[in-house]
């Protein structure tokens, strides 16, 4: 999936938790996007600098450019539900505990929840990339990608996605309105 479509899908889905902390919101949306521009943007500013992204030049991704080793590498380890997990586990932890013995009196647990954008990308990646980039969701334990679905880029899909995502920022927007002129 487009990176703006990571970014509205996920901020529509915490939109019910976070309606009133926008902030909270926009750092799950950057979860939720984020971790494309971790691997591509190096890749993406080399292809601009280099001329191929202008020139319609075809170019195989197994090239010999660093950037292009950089992007499948981090694209295996930005895109797995395995580091997912371990990450959120282990930042939790770390925030737990930092809470922990700050506050002992009034400790209460707390999940960091704007990190589940990454998960929720990772998810939405799963049926949408089945021609290009499979999604190593399980990687590094297996190697088992997905293969089916449909991919992001199709006109079709764009067009569905896009129009569900106008849905939904409609009912948001209905939703506020109605939950406003109650109070």
């Amino acid at each position: 999936m487009d990176v703006f479509a990571h970014a509205l899908w996920t901020n529509a889905v915490f939109h019910a938790k976070y309606h009133t902390q926008r902030k909270m919101r926009y750092l799950a949306a950057f979860f939720g996007f984020g971790f494309d521009l971790i691997g591509f943007a190096p890749l993406f500013i080399y292809m601009i600098f280099s001329g191929r992204f202008f020139s319609g030049e075809q170019f195989p991704f197994e090239a010999t450019n660093w950037t292009f080793s950089f992007a499948e590498t981090a694209y295996n380890y930005t895109h797995s539900i395995v580091v997912f997990a371990i990450s959120f586990i282990l930042v939790n932890f770390i925030i737990n505990s930092v809470m922990y013995f700050r506050d002992k009196i009034n400790y209460k647990f707390y999940f960091f929840w704007p990190m589940l954008g990454w998960l929720l990308h990772i998810l939405l990646d799963i049926p949408t990339h089945p021609d290009f980039y499979h999604t190593p969701f399980l990687w590094p334990i297996s190697d088992y990608q997905y293969t089916g679905g449909i991919a992001w880029s199709n006109p079709i899909f764009m067009g569905v996605n896009y129009g569900l995502l106008i849905l939904v920022y409609i009912g948001i927007y209905i939703y506020q309105k109605r939950k406003y002129n109650e109070n």
